[in-house]
């Protein structure tokens, strides 16, 4: 019976998924949010997000507290994700830390905000220095 509760879980999300209720890189509802939605046990619906996550439907977040998230379809390129997204965020920090300077100071000299560096640097929005002048 729990299989079946997990694999209505999974439906759930899939359905999401597919009608653009969750498109990719958006978090995914907590097991929680997931467990009041479809009426089970929280422990049955973090099962049914860890087989998601396994099977590549879903992503690890930017950082290592953040939610799952969509994963983009196979084939399609976006923020870099995972172990290389993070690699290169923490590059990111660490380039400017050497160079001494703090995010307001390397926001000033490339024309972004303050956000948009920290956003880099956390790997929420790593392309988005990328268009700066």
């Amino acid at each position: 019976m729990r299989d079946t509760k997990r694999d209505a879980v999974t439906r759930l999300l899939l359905g999401k998924i597919a009608d653009g209720t969750l498109r990719p890189g958006a978090p995914v509802p907590s097991g929680a949010a997931l467990a009041r939605e479809a009426g089970c046990h929280t422990a049955t619906c973090l099962a049914a997000l860890r087989a998601l996550l396994a099977d590549g439907t879903l992503a690890r977040g930017p950082s290592r507290g953040a939610r799952l998230r969509v994963a983009p379809p196979q084939g399609q390129h976006g923020a870099p994700a995972g172990a290389l997204g993070q690699r290169l965020s923490r590059e990111l920090a660490a380039r400017r830390h050497a160079a001494g300077l703090t995010q307001p100071e390397l926001a000033k000299l490339l024309g972004v905000s303050v956000t948009t560096v920290g956003h880099a640097e956390t790997g929420r929005n790593p392309g988005s220095l990328a268009g700066s002048p």
